[in-house]
């Protein structure tokens, strides 16, 4: 299975990308999905904007080992 993260828009959360995930994953893809901060559950506390969010999505592939 091909890996795929599935990252949301501006004003959105990880769990509105559940039924596209669901979709993919019966096409054979391992989907992920993360909320970056201040957006669905996730506060604050790593600061806002693009750079914050460019080292959370890294720290997260890290963490899930989602390098290829």
């Amino acid at each position: 299975m091909k890996n795929i993260v599935l990252l949301h828009g501006a004003i959105g959360a990880a769990d509105q990308l559940i039924p596209l995930a669901t979709e993919l994953e019966k096409a054979g893809f391992n989907c992920f999905t993360m909320n970056f901060s201040g957006h669905g559950s996730k506060d604050f506390s790593n600061g806002f904007g693009i750079p914050v969010f460019a080292r959370e999505l890294h720290d997260f592939i890290e963490i899930n080992n989602l390098f290829k």
